[in-house]
């Protein structure tokens, strides 16, 4: 039986790590769940005992029933697998130093270092240890919640919490998660931190505790920075021991939305942070989000700029192309394009093609919505936002896109209810002056000019540089006959250096009611606009 040192047993890790999170297994979790078992148990020295029923039990999750000779699932899964590795180490592994197969006939998984040992001498170079690789998103791991002085009931409870939540999080596709054979083997390790980080290949760490006292409830959560123990993040939530399924729903939804914004944040804050000339893939995404979220032309262009230089590196990732599609999407909606009709079929075609890549990746099918919205295909583009919020119900991008789809379909108050939720997933996303914006258009279809008013001021104070909400709240304040106030935000909206014609704002408000439109210049004639 081939046992492994400490340091061998780091580099296997990494090199499973980084399988875990690349496109060929990009859909592959139940392949995913079977390699991590196999691999863990050859590096504890149980390979040799590993058989159809313990793995159709321990990964399969078939009971103790599981009867192997009836039920194929272990044998044509391990078949799956050793084809899904031999296209791996082809592809996206080929440089891998570590490499994993897994015998005809056997279940013990043969893991050989792909250089000859023999053939390196102590003065060679020796090969440096794994670490968080820059052109990839580093990995979160969650590790198990511990259950402080609880009962069976807490134990259920922490296990089940764990579970959803690392469920919630894989659901953003940009956010990988390491699997949960791996987090497991951290329960009951007082392990620290650097240590964990380098023996799982991970750059981020979300841990917490349960502690109960009759029906209370404590769950403190704290998300840190794996490579110097930085907490970016931390909460507690006092809730009752009710109903269980709903009180872990409430909780994975609240820890999921923060620690997926936190994440992100902090990785757009490393990318910033770095020599645009050398980023690598992951890089150029995050500078290419944080440039398209700043609504102006000059940041609009790098965001093309390294979106492309990320899809020369990674050219079937969906992670890249929303951001692109959005690009063109602006610089139609503002003018920045020579020919306007050419940027909204380019931001069609690399939405279309970004689902093509990822038929999983919500802000893919979120980003599609917007295109059908603005081409008036209304029908299309509910589905297409409701397809993103069901693969990811926990992004705020795919409730706010649902939100917009609806109201300009003809349905403000299921509008307000998406863009309440959006809100309330992430009230201090990059885009919130959007969702503001929406907001109070959607109050103005209903005649709330009160609400409308309120909702397009905040949108201004979120983002001041944008025009859109300029116009919406002096639809708003017109429509209360303060004709004044209306006026001199008109006159603040032109400072901006927009003009606004009827053409360009029916690109803002692409209703499939024209009286909804109609409605809205309306408002905007009483405030003292007049058609170009």
């Amino acid at each position: 039986m081939t046992s492994y040192s400490p340091a061998e047993a780091v580099e296997i890790r990494a090199a499973l790590a980084k399988l875990q999170t690349s496109e060929v297994f990009a859909h592959s979790q139940r392949m995913l769940r079977f390699l991590e078992f196999v691999v863990e148990a050859a590096l504890a020295g149980q390979g040799e005992r590993l058989n159809q029923t313990a793995i159709g039990i321990d990964v399969f999750d078939r009971g103790a029933g599981f009867d192997p000779t009836a039920d194929s699932v272990v044998r044509v899964e391990a078949g799956r697998l050793r084809s899904k590795l031999l296209e791996y180490y082809v592809t996206d592994g080929r440089h891998d130093a570590w490499k994993f197969e897994i015998p005809k006939g056997r279940y013990a998984p043969e893991i050989t270092f792909v250089a000859s040992r023999e053939a390196v001498d102590d003065s060679a170079p020796t090969r440096p240890a794994p670490s968080v690789r820059t052109d990839e998103p580093p990995a979160i791991v969650v590790v198990p919640f511990d259950n402080l002085g609880g009962g069976a009931d807490i134990a259920a409870f922490a296990a089940g919490l764990t579970e959803d939540i690392m469920t919630g999080l894989s659901a953003y596709r940009w956010c990988p998660v390491i699997a949960r054979h791996s987090s497991l083997n951290l329960k009951d390790k007082a392990a620290d931190l650097g240590a964990m980080a380098e023996q799982f290949g991970v750059g981020y760490i979300l841990e917490g505790s349960v502690r109960g006292a009759g029906k209370n409830l404590r769950i403190n959560v704290q998300f840190i920075r794996a490579d110097g123990d930085t907490h970016l993040w931390a909460e507690r939530y006092d809730r009752q021991l009710g109903d269980v399924f709903a009180l872990q729903d409430d909780v994975t939804r609240r820890v999921v939305t923060h620690v997926a914004i936190e994440f992100r944040q902090a990785e757009i804050d490393r990318a910033l942070k770095q020599d645009p000339e050398s980023l690598g893939f992951w890089g150029c995404v995050n500078r290419a989000a944080w440039h398209v979220a700043r609504g102006n032309q000059d940041d609009n262009q790098r965001a093309q700029h390294f979106a492309n230089r990320a899809l020369e590196l990674k050219p079937r990732s969906a992670d890249t192309l929303p951001h692109l599609a959005i690009s063109h999407l602006l610089e139609r909606t503002y003018g920045w394009s020579d020919d306007p009709e050419a940027s909204l079929n380019q931001a069609l075609t690399v939405a279309q093609q970004a689902v093509a890549n990822d038929p999983r990746h919500s802000e893919s099918f979120a980003c599609l919505s917007a295109c059908l919205k603005e081409l008036r295909q209304h029908q299309e583009s509910v589905e297409t936002a409701k397809q993103a919020v069901a693969l990811n119900p926990f992004s705020h991008h795919s409730r706010l896109c649902l939100g917009s789809a609806l109201l300009f379909a003809g349905q403000p108050r299921e509008a307000l209810e998406e863009f309440r939720q959006a809100m309330k997933l992430s009230p201090r996303s990059l885009d919130r002056d959007v969702m503001l914006a929406n907001m109070a258009l959607a109050h103005l279809v209903l005649r709330d000019f009160d609400q409308a008013v309120s909702m397009a001021r905040q949108a201004v104070h979120a983002k001041p540089t944008v025009d859109r909400s300029y116009y919406r709240l002096a639809a708003g304040l017109a429509y209360r006959d303060e004709t004044e106030a209306a006026a001199k935000v008109l006159a603040d909206a032109r400072a901006l250096g927009m003009e606004p014609s009827v053409r360009y704002l029916s690109i803002l408000h692409p209703f499939q009611d024209p009286a909804h439109f109609e409605f809205i210049l309306e408002g905007l004639r009483k405030a003292g606009w007049t058609e170009a």
